[in-house]
């Protein structure tokens, strides 16, 4: 029994994959003009770079392992060529390859690259979404165990990797943050000396065709949709999403809501539809779809959803608080649009009514008592609960259920 694929973590060094990235973020920052420099808030400046320029390393779903197999002809002499460089003959026997699939999410190109720690290199093949490690053995050689115990061997030498990898990159990420704050504040030090410069000359300033506005630019977001890609009973098989892109989702949606708070009277008088309009505004500015993907919109007057392959992978409800009845119908709906595969949704309910610290109460009381809620998880948010659910049909598969709430000021008579 051997292992088939190709040696990873050793086609590149982390390190220099560090240093091009920083050194194409100071390259931008050196073209950037004046405008770009002195009218933009270097908050979100700092916040543009460290996007644009993050190193994501790959995390490895292995709970959601599937396996494959496939015939092929096993040379018994190969390992001798190999290991030893000798020159016998190949020897074929009749074989199996036995696959094992596991997805992942983050940058598959850092399965090529070496950190500053490493040993022996394991074995694989990397595909988009998923990491393959095959193995080959004859007939005599079928063995269960010993593939499972291969298997975990591998899978622990590249979880040691992936750890060296990511102490790396928290160092790169504080570098990377702090590089770009020295560049930002030297380069603005330069445009404000110049503009120093002219002044003391003492001659009327000449400036033309010189820009006065910019913004920050946008770093769109591809979705991140692991599937293990196993060719067995593939009617099964379905897109997810991942929990880092789920948190990000999340996150655009409380941001959309500050606005909606610092221009009350823009938005009160706005119907559940309307509302959900500019959270999909928001969203698509964040995120682009895959050649074969939808990306947020909503189908009628009820949902926020990302589609991927015709299947519903990321459900939002958006309600006006109109008491717990509304809340529980919700969930119901929720569990309508989900797919046994998908994990995640979200609700999002908007009060217009007095007493929002009462609705903030009744929320987390509503959920747990729905007949699929097994229990309310931690969630350090002061307006948002997160609850363990599972499905109506299959108390074993479970759903990930957050619920934000937010005050939208009703309307007032105008003076």
């Amino acid at each position: 029994m051997r292992l088939v694929g190709n040696p990873l973590f050793s086609k590149y060094t982390l390190q220099s994959v560090r240093e091009k990235r920083l050194s194409g973020m100071s390259e931008e920052i050196y073209n950037f003009q004046e405008g770009q420099v002195l009218n933009v808030n270097a908050e979100e400046m700092v916040k543009y770079f460290k996007d644009k320029y993050d190193i994501e390393v790959p995390v490895l779903d292995k709970d959601n392992i599937t396996v494959d197999y496939a015939d092929t002809k096993v040379d018994l002499n190969r390992w001798r060529r190999e290991e030893f460089g000798s020159w016998d003959a190949p020897v074929h026997m009749q074989g199996t390859i036995v696959e094992f699939h596991i997805p992942f999410t983050g940058d598959k190109s850092l399965f090529e690259c070496q950190p500053s720690s490493y040993t022996g290199k394991p074995t694989a093949t990397v595909n988009e979404n998923d990491l393959v490690i095959g193995m080959e053995f004859t007939e005599k050689e079928a063995d269960p165990a010993a593939l499972n115990t291969l298997c975990e061997k591998t899978l622990g030498m590249v979880e040691k990797y992936l750890g060296w990898q990511s102490v790396e990159v928290s160092q790169y990420r504080e570098q990377l943050e702090s590089k770009a704050r020295t560049l930002l504040d030297s380069r603005k030090k330069k445009f404000l000396g110049d503009r120093d410069l002219l002044v003391k000359i003492g001659k009327p300033i000449r400036r033309t065709n010189a820009p006065t506005t910019y913004s920050v630019p946008k770093v769109r977001r591809k979705l991140e949709l692991p599937k293990p890609s196993a060719n067995i009973d593939l009617g099964l098989i379905e897109p997810t999403i991942d929990m880092q892109t789920y948190e990000h989702i999340l996150s655009v949606i409380q941001l959309m809501v500050r606005v909606m708070e610092y221009s009350p009277r823009a938005f009160s008088d706005m119907d559940e539809e309307t509302l959900r309009f500019h959270f999909l505004v928001q969203l698509n500015a964040q995120y682009e779809g895959g050649a074969t993907a939808e990306t947020f919109n909503y189908t009628g007057k009820t949902d926020i959803i990302i589609k991927e392959e015709g299947k519903n992978i990321f459900v939002a409800e958006c309600k006006v608080w109109k008491g717990p009845k509304v809340l529980i119908d919700t969930i119901d709906q929720i569990h309508k649009y989900l797919s046994w595969r998908d994990t995640k949704a979200a609700i999002i309910l908007f009060n217009k009514n007095r007493g929002f610290s009462d609705v903030l109460r009744k929320i987390p009381e509503t959920v747990k008592e729905h007949s699929t809620c097994d229990r309310q998880l931690d969630y350090d948010s002061e307006n948002g609960f997160r609850f363990e659910m599972h499905r109506p049909d299959d108390s074993e598969k479970k759903i990930l259920l957050t619920v934000l709430a937010f005050e939208i000021p009703a309307s007032t008579p105008s003076k």
